[in-house]
C-alpha cells in the first residue's frame, strides 16, 4: 500500500472533497468549500494535510487554520477524516505529524483540537495533546462577557467576520436541533452583553460552566498540542480561556449545499 503524506496542493481538493463527503455529507463539502476555507481564509495561514494513495484517493486528512490567541500565533484544528477502510492503520498519526511540521515552520506554538469525548482521550493518549477541560453546552437568559475579557481568546479581524458569517454584526444566533428540542445557539459575540430574544433562551459554552473533568453533560473537550517546548502552564487550563462556539469549525452558520 503505497501512501503519500504531504501538504495538499489544489489539484488534490476533489480527492479531499470525495473523502470528507463519505457517508451522507451533512455538511456540503465540495472543492468550492475547501477552496473557502483553505485559501480565501482571512487571518494568516492555513495548513492541509493529506494522504494520498497512489491512485489518486485521498485516504486521510486534517486542515487548520492560523489564528492569533494574546501573544501567541496558533493553529486550530478545522477539519479531520480517515478513510473508513484505512482505520486502525495509524494513518492519522503521520497526517498530524505533516500538519504540525509545517505548523512548526509557520511558527505557529500550538495546535488546538475540537473533537468528541472519545477521540479527545484517544488523541491525548497517542499524539501528545493536553486535555485542557470541557465547554459546557448552557441555556441562559443572558450572557455578560466582560469578567472574562481578559482571558486567553481568538482574536479575529473584522474580515474573518465577513468571512465566517458572510456580514457584520454585534452577535450572531443560529437555531440548532439536537433531538427533539431546537436549541438558539450564540455562536459569537462581538459585545460584552447578549440578551436572548423574548420567549427564547441562548444556548452557548458560558465561561462560568467549564469544568477540567468530563461533566457527563453535553460539552465540547478541547484539547491542545503544545509544537514548541516551555509554554506558559495557564495554557492548559480551560479556566484561562474563553471560546465561542465559532472557534470551532465543526459548528458551522453558514450554509453549504
Amino acid at each position: 500500500m503505497e501512501i503519500d503524506f504531504r501538504l495538499a496542493q489544489d489539484d488534490d481538493f476533489p480527492a479531499i472533497a470525495s473523502l470528507l463527503s463519505v457517508g451522507n455529507n451533512p455538511y456540503g463539502w465540495s472543492e468550492r468549500k475547501l477552496r473557502y476555507y483553505y485559501r480565501e481564509y482571512t487571518e494568516a495561514s492555513t495548513i492541509a494535510s493529506v494522504a494520498m494513495h497512489e491512485g489518486g484517493t485521498a485516504v486521510g486528512f486534517y486542515g487548520a487554520q492560523g489564528v492569533r490567541v494574546g501573544e501567541y500565533f496558533v493553529i486550530s484544528g478545522a477539519h479531520a477524516m480517515v478513510d473508513p477502510e484505512y482505520r486502525g492503520h495509524h494513518l492519522w498519526g503521520t497526517v498530524l505529524e505533516v500538519l504540525c511540521e509545517e505548523g512548526r515552520r509557520l511558527g505557529a506554538k500550538f495546535l488546538m483540537g475540537y473533537a468528541n469525548p472519545r477521540f479527545t482521550m484517544a488523541i491525548v493518549n497517542r499524539y501528545g495533546y493536553i486535555l485542557t477541560g470541557y465547554a459546557h453546552f448552557v441555556d441562559v437568559d443572558e450572557v455578560d462577557y466582560s469578567p472574562y475579557r481578559e482571558r486567553l481568546r481568538f482574536n479575529y479581524s473584522d474580515a474573518w467576520y465577513e468571512w465566517k458569517f458572510g456580514f457584520l454584526a454585534d452577535y450572531y444566533l443560529k437555531e440548532y436541533d439536537r433531538g427533539q428540542q431546537t436549541y438558539l445557539q450564540l455562536h459569537k459575540a462581538r459585545i460584552d452583553k447578549v440578551v436572548a430574544p423574548p420567549g427564547r433562551r441562548l444556548n452557548l459554552w458560558h465561561p462560568a460552566a467549564y469544568s477540567r473533568e468530563d461533566p457527563g453533560i453535553w460539552s465540547q473537550s478541547v484539547a491542545i498540542k503544545p509544537l514548541v517546548d516551555g509554554l506558559d502552564q495557564e495554557i492548559f487550563d480551560i479556566h484561562n480561556w474563553q471560546f465561542d462556539m465559532a472557534d470551532n469549525d465543526s459548528i458551522e452558520f453558514r450554509e453549504w449545499t
